[in-house]
């Protein structure tokens, strides 16, 4: 399905958040995740070289790039501000990206369109 939604480019992440009158909504369920949560917004996190731009790191480690997906409970709550400060109410999964030489095609995607 297409998700229709709004680009924004901070300066220092660029976000993508989705539409709230859009028809399709993609969920993330399973695992360890007792609720369906519906996909809200992503955020990519770059920096100015190819060796920093993560948000997280691991072991002192950080990377040039980090995508963060969000999404909120929506069997509990019916949008994202209300679940954000709530027990399960918003869940996150964080990519951390390396550098490589092949082009990832569905990530040119979202970057052709800023």
């Amino acid at each position: 399905h297409r998700v229709n939604g709004l680009i924004t480019n901070t300066g220092h992440s660029i976000v993508f958040t989705v539409e709230n009158t859009t028809r399709h909504h993609i969920n993330v369920t399973g695992g360890p995740l007792s609720y369906k949560y519906q996909f809200h917004q992503i955020h990519i996190h770059y920096g100015l070289n190819d060796e920093t731009g993560s948000e997280h790191s691991i072991n002192g480690y950080t990377f040039p790039a980090e995508i963060q997906i969000f999404g909120f409970n929506s069997q509990l709550y019916s949008n994202f501000s209300e679940a954000l400060h709530r027990a399960q109410g918003v869940v996150a999964i964080s990519l951390l990206m390396q550098l490589g030489d092949l082009s990832n095609p569905e990530l040119r995607i979202l970057t052709e369109q800023l």
